[in-house]
């Protein structure tokens, strides 16, 4: 079903003024078997399943039970040493930083927007909110923003576990890393039902593709 910002929003406000927790032990009342599924601190998550009963009047995991699932999946996850990965986050702070992530945060201000609350509140926003109000300076602001990014990533390993079986952990560091994703996408994208119908194209071409909109992104 298609999201609802409205109701997404709605229920990030009151996360802020009840506590994440309050959402949960709602989710818990109305569907204990989805709740059960889920970290109470991924509140996107437990925001979506509150979504899928208030649009539907169905718990969410009555979907599932709908039957095994027809097609296959491929989830690769990047993973590396947590010092590596902390030293990683801080340079990108600073490279944002150095590209502007101040002034985006003064333009926003400017137009309205509540920084570090809503679609606002990931890593940086907030920070650099309080900067602008005279409330931290700006090092004291970078500081905190690469602090709550190295949050956020260890959280990130308790939603996405590295002993989940269905999750193909890579390591990020690896110079092979960009061969090891095309081979196991190219090989996957080969099987007859993978993703229902992309198995009759042709593998090695599509999997080009994937990994080349993926880098779009980097």
């Amino acid at each position: 079903m298609p999201p609802n910002p409205a109701f997404r929003e709605a229920k990030l406000r009151e996360a802020e003024h009840l506590g994440i927790l309050a959402l949960y032990q709602a989710l818990k009342a109305i569907d204990p078997d989805r709740a059960a599924e889920l970290d109470h601190r991924n509140i996107r998550r437990v925001i979506r399943a509150l979504e899928i009963y208030h649009h539907s009047g169905r718990r969410p995991s009555d979907y599932r039970r709908r039957g095994a699932p027809i097609v296959d999946a491929l989830i690769i996850g990047l993973t590396m040493d947590r010092k590596e990965l902390y030293q990683r986050i801080d340079v990108r702070v600073e490279k944002m930083v150095a590209q502007g992530l101040v002034e985006e945060a003064q333009r926003l201000a400017d137009m309205g927007y509540r920084l570090g609350h809503g679609p606002l509140a990931g890593p940086g926003y907030r920070e650099m909110g309080q900067y602008l109000a005279g409330e931290l300076t700006l090092a004291e602001a970078v500081q905190r923003t690469k602090f709550q990014t190295h949050r956020l990533a260890r959280q990130q390993y308790t939603w996405f576990r590295l002993d989940d079986p269905r999750i193909r952990w890579l390591d990020a560091s690896d110079p092979n890393l960009d061969e090891d994703v095309s081979e196991l996408v190219t090989n996957f994208l080969s099987q007859p039902l993978a993703c229902g119908t992309i198995g009759a194209l042709n593998a090695e071409e599509t999997a080009d593709e994937v990994y080349q909109d993926a880098r779009r992104w980097q």
